[in-house]
């Protein structure tokens, strides 16, 4: 009898031990529990939907050196904004650069148009070559207006036929202020050549630096 009870027992603990396995198993499985501290897998996305506004997912790591999330994709992740790069923070970064390119067609009246730029520091360069100009010297500039002052920014000239003028520099634009191109001065006509148009390339900075500069 003794036996009987002890192989009964036996069968009821190995039972009960499969049962807690499968269970186990299905709680990893697709549409049931996600298990803390073990590795889960599915063939399926998960999408987790927060009800009310405010964070969907938070993730604190023990330490802040500690890295929150790890991932093994390359792929581009649509929408996702990072606050910071290598530690610095967006506005920090050099991370976009404005080309305006132009064609100036033959004319001995100048050349002039709108650089249409927001209002902040932008480190510049421009560069353009005169097919044409000789004579009197040529210049190209950048100038910008706020109310009734009016500054010229990167002056550039040459006396030579058909220059290449370019230069670089700083240029700061108040809200409100409007920036322009110009090139004249030429006693001939003048044009860009064929496929070398006028170029400006403004990039946003938040300043130009500091330190000094010392004589060797």
């Amino acid at each position: 009898m003794r036996s009987k009870l002890t192989t009964l027992l036996t069968v009821i603990g190995v039972t009960a031990v499969l049962v807690l396995a499968g269970n186990t198993v299905a709680l990893a499985a697709t549409g049931h529990s996600f298990l803390l501290g073990k590795s889960n897998s599915t063939p399926k996305a998960t999408t987790l939907t927060r009800t009310k506004p405010g964070a969907v997912l938070s993730l604190h790591a023990k330490s802040a050196a500690n890295a929150p999330l790890i991932v093994n994709g390359s792929g581009k992740v649509t929408h996702l904004n990072a606050d910071k790069l290598d530690g610095y923070d967006s506005t920090q970064m050099i991370n976009r650069s404005y080309l305006y390119t132009g064609v100036v067609e033959p004319t001995n009246s100048g050349y002039d148009t709108n650089v249409p730029a927001a209002a902040g520091t932008y480190a510049f360069s421009f560069s353009a070559f005169l097919l044409g100009a000789s004579g009197s010297s040529t210049y190209c500039k950048l100038e910008t207006h706020h109310g009734t002052a009016t500054d010229n920014i990167g002056v550039v000239s040459a006396a030579s036929t058909d220059p290449g003028l370019s230069a670089s520099g700083e240029v700061r634009l108040a809200p409100g202020d409007t920036l322009e191109f110009i090139c004249g001065g030429s006693a001939t006509s003048f044009a860009t050549q064929g496929g070398s148009p006028v170029q400006i390339l403004l990039t946003p900075i938040a300043s130009l630096g500091g330190g000094t500069l010392t004589a060797k």
